[in-house]
Formats: structure tokens, sequence, C-alpha cells
């Protein structure tokens, strides 16, 4: 594995943004948690290549990648790399749902078939109490009340994925795109697959977000990537984000471990997301996303300044504070999960300084890509490598690591 030093300082720049770069490379140089994580992920194979960039008071403080863009090793892998974001994508997809909801084209508990009709006739998977579920067994019976665009967003209207749902109903939840080379009808499908649970009872992770996408499309009368072109991305600068790789010839390989002896190679078991069997790529609200780190970090901090960057506004401040807030109420079956609009509630971490990150607004993506927005220490922070199937470890380590560098570097508070 090669190791990329941080990246070096051009000559030709002027003199005053060669000390601005200096200045934020030598603080930089701080982050030795956030480092050894990194270089060691690296350098112990669990990862072919990684890059993190963080800010804090709206500058960059760290921005540094290693090891490499693929398993052959053809060369370093660079910060501006573009990588598959997966479900990174949904807190993008909830915003723009949010975006309509100011301009007042959706409400967030209208029912989901004012904009998707076949969603009038969802059915919910249901057996005998004391009796094993099976296909033999299971009942499908209607809802208790209609799946909302609330249910869609807080993964409580059933849907699930096939790792999340039970036995019985994984084969309905695999292969779902095949067939469908539109949002329409892609959404008209979901709306066939057996509910996990009763809408609003629990908290099921799954394809909600991928039909908040289409309501997304209905309620704008824009389709879908167009909307988030014109509203999001083009406005925020995020000249790499799409539902196809912005430049293939710079896109990180997805990687995976081999079964005979665990060492890293393509990942070659097929791509989940949003190929059907054509290879059309839907643009999908819940996974379908390819970004940066600079494009995902220019997003999340327009959340962190509460919904305005760079004199544009996207959200009112008070939108963003609701999204910030835990909706999963106690009448929700959703053990130790906090859950917002788009992103999980974080517990603080330990630090050698103390808790730190309490309430940080997070999420990841399938190929083991992180964020964290931590609007009490003013931060943001984003981890990408591309390596399935997914690693929670790393995401926990990142967070950890750059929340400890944090606190490292905070001034010592001596007795009086």
């Amino acid at each position: 594995m090669h190791h990329l030093p941080p990246r070096r300082i051009p000559r030709i720049l002027p003199s005053f943004l060669l000390l601005l770069v200096a200045a934020t490379i030598a603080r930089a140089e701080d982050f030795a948690p956030l480092r050894r994580f990194m270089e060691s992920s690296v350098e112990e194979g669990r990862v072919i290549g990684c890059a993190a960039q963080v800010t804090q008071d709206g500058r960059t403080i760290f921005l540094e990648a290693f090891g490499d863009v693929d398993t052959e090793g053809s060369r370093p892998l660079e910060v501006d790399d573009v990588v598959r974001i997966y479900s990174m994508t949904k807190a993008i997809t909830t915003t723009a749902a949010m975006m309509l909801m100011e301009d007042g084209r959706l409400g967030l508990d209208d029912p989901v078939s004012k904009y998707i009709p076949e969603f009038a006739e969802v059915r919910v998977a249901s057996w005998p109490e004391g009796v094993e579920p099976t296909t033999d067994t299971m009942e499908l019976v209607p809802p208790d009340r209609p799946v909302t665009v609330r249910d869609l967003i807080l993964h409580t209207s059933g849907l699930g994925y096939s790792f999340t749902v039970a036995g019985p109903l994984k084969a309905a939840y695999t292969s779902h795109w095949r067939g469908h080379d539109n949002l329409e009808a892609a959404a008209a499908h979901l709306a066939t697959l057996p509910l996990a649970r009763q809408p609003g009872t629990g908290f099921t992770y799954g394809l909600g977000t991928d039909v908040l996408g289409r309501v997304v499309e209905v309620a704008s009368g824009q389709p879908f990537e167009v909307f988030l072109e014109e509203r999001l991305f083009t406005p925020l600068g995020m000249v790499d984000t799409g539902f196809t790789p912005a430049a293939p010839e710079r896109t990180m390989m997805i990687a995976s471990r081999s079964p005979r002896d665990g060492t890293l190679v393509p990942h070659r078991a097929g791509i989940p997301g949003n190929n059907n069997e054509r290879g059309d790529r839907l643009p999908l609200g819940g996974q379908g996303l390819y970004s940066t780190l600079a494009d995902y970090t220019r997003f999340c901090r327009m959340i962190l300044r509460e919904g305005r960057l760079d004199g544009t506004r996207y959200l009112r401040p008070r939108t963003v504070r609701f999204m910030a807030q835990n909706h999963l109420g106690p009448d929700i079956s959703a053990p130790g999960m906090r859950f917002g609009m788009g992103f999980a509630l974080e517990r603080p971490v330990r630090t050698s300084r103390g808790p730190r990150g309490e309430g940080r607004l997070a999420w990841g993506g399938a190929a083991s890509t992180f964020f964290f927005i931590d609007l009490e220490q003013d931060v943001t922070a984003v981890y990408v490598t591309q390596l399935m199937p997914w690693d929670g470890g790393l995401g926990g380590e990142f967070s950890a690591a750059v929340l400890e560098s944090l606190a490292l570097m905070e001034p010592v508070r001596t007795p009086r």
C-alpha cells in the first residue's frame, strides 16, 4: 500500500495564500489520533485507501488521503477522488423534501398516496401470535393508518431492506429494482412490497428514502436529479456530486474481502443500489449518489450554518433546528436509536478530556463512508473509503479519533 503524504503546497501560489494554506496544514499536524487511525487502517489492510476532511469555524483544519485508489495500487488516493456515498444520499434527499415543505408544496403528514397513488393499496405482513414467521403463515393486512412522508424520512414506514426484515420477507426485498428504468415505476413497485410492520410503530431501516425521492419529483414537478442539481448542487458548488461518477478516471474502486484469504479485492458480487439488469442508473434518493470530500463537506457546512452558506439560504434556521431534533418518540419501537430528519443523533464519545460530541448529526454509507456535524463544536467531519460490506467499526473509530484530536487541541485549563 502506498501512503499519500499531506498534499504539497504549489510554489506558484501567491504569498498570502501560501501562508494561509501553510497555517491550515500546520494546524492539521495536531490531528495525531486521526492520522494514526487512518494510517493504521491502510497498513493493516482494513481499507485500500481512505481520506478525510474536518472543518471548524468555517475553516478546513484537516484534509488528507492515505493509501491507494484501487487494489492494484495504480496510484495514490487523492482527496478529490470520487466515491459512491450510498446512504449518505439520504440526508440530501431529506433536505430536498424539507425545502419543498418550506415552499408549501409538500406536507410531512401528507399520505404518500397523495404523490404515489399505488401507496393507497399497501399491505402489512402479519403472523398469528406464537406462530413461527414463514411465507406460508404470513398474512397481508391493511395498514392501521396511511404511510406518510414523515414515515419515509424517519424509517417508520415499514419498508425495509433485505437485511432488516424478517426471513420470509427477504426475497421480496431482494432485486426490487429489476425491470424498472424510472422512479415512477420503481416507486410504484415498492408499494407492492409487504410492509415489515404497521406504519409509525417502529424504526425499520429501509427503502423509504428512495420513495421520498419520487415524492420530491412529483411535488416539485421536476425530475428528482434536476431538482437536486438546480436547488442544491449547483448553488452549493457541489460540482462532483450526481447519480453517475463525475470523473470515472478519478473514481475510487469498491473493494471487498476475499473469502479465500481475507485480502482486499475488487468487489465482484455486484454493486447494490440503483442498477437494474440493463445497467440503467435510477436516481435513488436513499443510496444513489457519488460525491467527494469537498462536495459533501459543503453540504454539511450548510446544515451546520442552519441552512445558509456563502450568502445563499437553502433552509430556514428553524427548519434545520427541527431536523436536528430526535423524532422517534416513546410510542415508536427504536431501542437506543435517536433519529432526526435525515440524520441520527449520536451519543457522546469519551475522550481523554471528557465526553465530546453529544447530539452530533451523523450517518454513513454502505461502502463504509461516514460523516458527522457537531453543532456544539462548530465542526463537520467527512470520511471516505470504498469497502463493502459496510464496516461500522470504521465510522465509530473515525468519530472517536476526530473528537479526541479536537479535545487535545483545546487549551489546557489550570486550576486556580
